[in-house]
Formats: C-alpha cells, structure tokens, sequence
C-alpha cells in the first residue's frame, strides 16, 4: 500500500466543523448571504475544507496578508494530490477582491503540508494547486442571467497566478481540472 493522500491525513487533524462533508462525489459550498454551489464528480476520499473557519495564521497583522478564499479542495489525482482554491461570488463584475483571496490562500495549503510532514513523517512536497472563482452570474445587470448547470468563461490571470471562471450553482468537479465533459 502506497503513502497516505493528503486528503487522508488532513482529515484526521481539522476540527470536524472546518471540513465540509462530501457524500457520493458530491459537496455542497455556502457563502452565506452569497450563493450556494454543488460540486459533483469528486475523487472518493477528497477533503474539502472551510477556509473561513480555518482561520488564519496567528501573529499575522489583520488585513490584506490574512485574505483566503473561501475553501480548498484536497484530492488525489492519478498518482498524485492536487488542490483547488475555490471563492465564491455573487457576480463576476466584482471579482477583483476574489482574485486577491485566492492570491493569499497557498500558504494555508503550504501549513496543512507542513503540519501533516511532522504527524506522519511524509506528505508531498509539492501540491499542483489551481484556483477557481464561481459566481451566481456574470453581471448584476442581467436580472435573467443566473445559470444552474455551469458555464465556463475565458481564464484571467492575476499576480502570477491562472484563474478559471464559472458562473452557476452547479460545477462538475472535471471542469475545475479544465476537462469539460
């Protein structure tokens, strides 16, 4: 038997009320007061994680430095574990501040890692992380314009890093991999 997943051994160590349950290659995503998104497809035994729960680094000075997005998705890949950094929106049109939590989300990924090499004695040095912003709609201009079953929209960059956009209450995890189905 192979090494343990990443999914595997942060389960164990998150406080039962930071991990989202996944039942049936299917999670549900709130941001309350935003919107509600269902990803199905996912790989048996991903974690999904509620960043605003997770809180931050202590010791961080309050502002920009402490923004994450609003979950992290951990599953194994192949042969491999992978991890998307998801926001969530209520429209496309204000996604700049998205853009930004996503910025500052890997080095929660970069601590959980960490934390897991020190319990286990082993986990990945290195986790291939794609970032993902999903809104309601693209504009709140367009009154008719919420979609349930996803659409994609072209991908932005921002600092360094790609971002994939969706608008819709319905992702197929696929196409957070960029394999559209």
């Amino acid at each position: 038997m192979g090494r343990a997943t990443l999914a595997e051994q942060v389960a164990p160590i998150m406080k039962s009320d930071v991990l989202v349950p996944v039942k049936d290659g299917r999670v549900e995503l709130r941001e309350p007061e935003v919107m509600t998104v269902v990803v199905v497809g996912l790989p048996t035994g991903s974690a999904v994680i509620n960043m605003g729960k997770m809180g931050s680094l202590r010791g961080i000075e309050d502002g920009h430095r402490k923004q994450s997005c609003d979950y992290l998705l951990v599953c194994r890949s192949g042969d491999r574990d992978e991890a998307v950094f998801i926001e969530l929106k209520r429209t496309l049109s204000d996604e700049r501040k998205g853009m930004e939590q996503l910025r500052w989300s890997p080095p929660c990924l970069d601590h959980l890692r960490s934390v897991c090499r020190i319990e286990y004695g082993a986990s990945p040095r290195r986790v291939p992380a794609r970032f993902v912003i999903i809104g309601e709609k693209s504009s709140p201009r367009l009154a008719k314009q919420r979609i349930s079953g996803g659409q994609a929209l072209p991908n932005v960059s921002h600092e360094g890093i790609t971002i994939q956009r969706f608008v819709g209450s319905r992702i197929r995890f696929s196409w957070l991999k960029g394999v559209r189905t």
